[in-house]
């Protein structure tokens, strides 16, 4: 696996807020829609559930952990052979910035490093191969606050991303 790149996450149920959040802890969970783009093959979009953890250390800057599996496949086309993708696991570690908007909006980034594991299985014909790999990750997102506990989220979110993939 050398790019899966998250397009749509949404639901987190947080503890943040986003002022004042030097000591605060936040867990949550996302769906998302992955996007895996490799040349020469149409674009798969399996979709994973992923759980996040998250500890602001100062205000505005968090240190995240994120743990997701896969929860459906997507099937391409690969010169005649259904070829059926799914995101087995992933880890990561990143950064996080958040700047509040106003008391409800904030937008933030997030570096880090990440590790997936994908499975390619030929529909049909008993073949199946993993493939697992890990590098930068980097991404961007709006958040939404409804009260002290609970906001939601959208974000792109490219995890793993390598030159011979696009």
């Amino acid at each position: 696996m050398k790019r899966i790149a998250i397009a749509l996450l949404a639901t987190l149920a947080s503890t943040t807020t986003l002022a004042d959040t030097a000591g605060e802890t936040y867990i949550g969970g996302q769906f998302a829609q992955v996007t895996y783009d490799e040349d020469g093959f149409s674009e798969a979009e399996p979709t994973a559930l992923i759980g996040r953890l998250g500890y602001f250390f100062a205000d505005h800057f968090a240190m995240e952990t994120r743990l997701g599996f896969g929860l459906g496949d997507d099937s391409i086309d690969a010169n005649g052979y259904d070829i059926d993708l799914e995101v087995d696991s992933l880890i990561g570690f990143y950064g996080l910035g958040n700047l509040p908007l106003n008391d409800m909006f904030s937008v933030y980034a997030l570096a880090g490093l990440t590790r997936g594991e994908l499975t390619a299985e030929a529909d049909g014909y008993g073949v199946s191969v993993t493939a697992d790999d890990s590098g930068f990750s980097y991404g961007a997102g709006v958040q939404a606050r409804f009260n002290h506990s609970v906001s939601a989220h959208v974000e792109y979110m490219s995890y793993l991303d390598e030159s011979d993939y696009s």
